[in-house]
């Protein structure tokens, strides 16, 4: 889990009064285990602050695909991610399915926050419920993903006895 891990952006959604418009979509290619979290903009300032902290949660993937938005072409963030020995994939302009893995996610998760942006505006607190909704949610026929956190857990470089990390996995400093 998470060697390898895909993102986009959704959005714009409607503006919420903390500022928030899009969302950042995060998702591990071997679990397909997703991540949602809500941006101001597309800057790349803010999506490196984002991917920093996202590191120091789950360690370093070996391989992050991105495609071309200028949030993610952004210097400081190609640079930090160099920086932890992290090989950049980029999409190539006009092939989406060079990102599939989030891809697939998007148009779902566009609509889930379509339907809770109409209950209730203040659509990033429902974040969390969509995660649960498509973390849980059976991928292909006897593969669920209900007890995701505990596998995840395995591999997290947190010094737990039942730590399986992989060389490449490693604390990032911030």
């Amino acid at each position: 889990p998470f060697d390898t891990i895909h993102c986009d952006c959704v959005g714009p959604f409607e503006k919420t009064k903390d500022g928030y418009e899009h969302v950042l979509l995060i998702v591990d290619a071997f679990t397909k285990y997703v991540q949602l979290v809500p941006l101001k903009s597309l800057s790349g300032t803010e999506t490196l602050q984002v991917f920093k902290k996202k590191l120091t949660l789950f360690g370093t993937p070996r391989v992050i695909v991105l495609n071309r938005g200028t949030n993610f072409t952004f210097k400081s963030l190609e640079q930090f991610i160099k920086k932890h020995g992290i090989e950049l994939h980029y999409n190539v302009m006009g092939a989406p399915r060079a990102n599939r893995q989030a891809e697939r996610y998007v148009a779902t998760v566009t609509n889930l926050l379509t339907v809770e942006i109409n209950k209730n505006r203040d659509w990033p607190s429902k974040l969390a419920k969509i995660m649960l909704t498509l973390n849980t949610t059976v991928l292909r026929p006897g593969f669920r993903l209900r007890n995701a956190t505990k596998l995840l857990s395995l591999f997290r470089p947190d010094g737990t006895e039942n730590n399986l990390c992989l060389p490449h996995s490693t604390y990032v400093c911030v």
